[in-house]
């Protein structure tokens, strides 16, 4: 703020004193027009690159506007800001490179979607000793081994990698990123849909970042500013939910267009919160396929799953003894076969052969089979996961914590022609939704007695924000 006179908001105080120490991740969900890329992304660079001597700034994003409109302009002012205010010509940049002549820090700027491009950025050792190799600290109880780690630190210039808005970067990229362990590691995006390695820095991966959000209600520019504030308004009015969400809110959608599933009432099934029914009920559903693609069992007790074994087995037999063995230790007979459901698809009906063999014959399933309902649905799969995506508004069931099945949930999307659901068909997803199949199976029937039971503890109604009531009382808490 001093150096560059601009004043900061609060959060961007924060978020950029978070970055402060080395081996530090933040990350930084915000709305639109926050100033996340021209006061937060821009001061960083500059205050990296004035710091550190010899270190390296890598910043990306997927899409060119981002980087050559909006931070390339912003730099260059500030640079020549900070060049007129020191009476030398210090900082330099134009068009995707960066240098500070006084420190020797440089800047890399690039649009990718291509991982390769993302590797081979790693701290540079400098060329002589920066640490002594006596143990200064010896007194202060640092031990001779702690005193080499400091020493090996010390001599790395440092690397700050930034991902701007990245919703919209392949996953690739961050793993690319990943190997080459940089010492500060930001990323910063108007939030997107509910999946990917950036959603999954503020849920299933949250440990490991520290995360920051951001509403147009914490930005005085939008806020405090009445007619800003009145655009605003009439935005949230006109337009659809999701984008007002991400553009003003800085929230993330419910699963993205014509999604089937909303990521909010996954994460109430998968949070432990959902009610508790039916417990001595055992149903189970097995997943089959081949080549690399995963073998799934999963098994319910009451309205609660959970994962029996996930397998990448090829020899027929063997699979077929440990999914057997699993049953059995979950307390299934051989007379309990049928209440176990399996994918009769493709290669899964040579795999269900050796099952019967055994004597365990399964309950078949084929995804492409006509709809029990064939004036709503499309087909058996169609069906299967609507009902699933029904029971979990309802909150009627609880399933594992598992980043992968809610991906693979969201990937489901419909289009619906002459009143008939139809779902995006498999070959056109990332790939083969195992874990989701086995759960769509698992959940396609409720036992008459719990779903009866279901029906008389509770007529759930759950609004747009999540609360739940009962009739117009609130859940009890006795039910989770």
């Amino acid at each position: 703020q001093l150096v560059l006179r601009q004043r900061l908001w609060d959060w961007q105080v924060a978020v950029l004193d978070s970055l402060d120490a080395p081996r530090t991740r933040t990350a930084i969900r915000t709305c639109n027009e926050s100033g996340k890329t021209s006061v937060v992304i821009a001061g960083l660079v500059l205050w990296h690159m004035g710091t550190f001597p010899r270190s390296l700034t890598v910043t990306t994003s997927a899409t060119a506007r981002q980087v050559w409109d909006q931070l390339y302009p912003r730099l260059e002012t500030l640079g020549e800001q900070l060049n007129r205010a020191g009476g030398r010509k210090e900082w330099e940049f134009h068009r995707g490179r960066g240098v500070n002549h006084a420190t020797g820090s440089r800047l890399v700027s690039f649009t990718t979607d291509r991982p390769g491009r993302a590797e081979g950025w790693h701290d540079q050792e400098f060329p002589e000793s920066a640490m002594p190799d006596e143990n200064l600290l010896a007194g202060c109880g640092v031990g001779e081994d702690e005193w080499r780690a400091i020493s090996e630190e010390a001599r790395k210039a440092p690397l700050l990698i930034i991902v701007d808005e990245a919703k919209s970067v392949q996953d690739e990229i961050f793993h690319a990123f990943e190997r080459c362990r940089p010492t500060r590691l930001l990323m910063a995006s108007s939030p997107g849909d509910p999946q990917g390695y950036f959603y999954d820095a503020f849920h299933g991966q949250s440990g490991r970042w520290q995360r920051y959000h951001v509403s147009y209600t914490d930005c005085p520019h939008l806020y405090d500013n009445p007619a800003r504030r009145r655009e605003i308004e009439e935005q949230i009015g006109s337009l659809p939910d999701d984008l007002v969400q991400s553009m003003v809110y800085g929230n993330f959608g419910h699963g993205g267009e014509n999604g089937l599933f909303d990521a909010h009432w996954i994460d109430q099934a998968m949070g432990a919160t959902n009610p508790r029914w039916g417990r001595g009920t055992l149903r189970a559903a097995l997943d089959l396929s081949a080549g690399r693609d995963e073998q799934v069992l999963m098994i319910r007790d009451g309205n609660e799953a959970t994962y029996g074994g996930i397998w990448h087995e090829t020899d027929d037999r063997r699979f077929a003894g440990l999914v057997i063995d699993e049953l059995r230790r979950r307390g299934f007979r051989q007379a309990d076969a049928a209440s176990v459901k399996a994918d009769d698809g493709g290669l899964g009906r040579v795999m269900l052969n050796e099952f019967d063999r055994l004597g365990w014959p399964f309950s078949r399933v084929l995804f492409g089979d006509p709809a029990r309902e064939p004036r709503y649905y499309g087909n058996r799969r169609a069906e299967m996961y609507a009902r699933l995506a029904d029971r979990l508004r309802r909150r009627e069931i609880r399933l594992p914590l598992d980043p992968e099945l809610k991906e693979q949930l969201l990937w489901q999307k419909y289009r619906a022609a002459d009143g008939v659901l139809r779902l995006v068909p498999k070959e056109r997803l990332p790939r083969s939704p195992d874990r989701a199949d086995a759960t769509a199976m698992l959940f396609d029937d409720l036992p008459a007695v719990m779903q009866a039971d279901i029906e008389e503890r509770r007529a759930v109604r759950v609004n747009r924000t999540g609360d739940v009531e009962v009739g117009n009382v609130g859940l009890s808490t006795s039910l989770y």
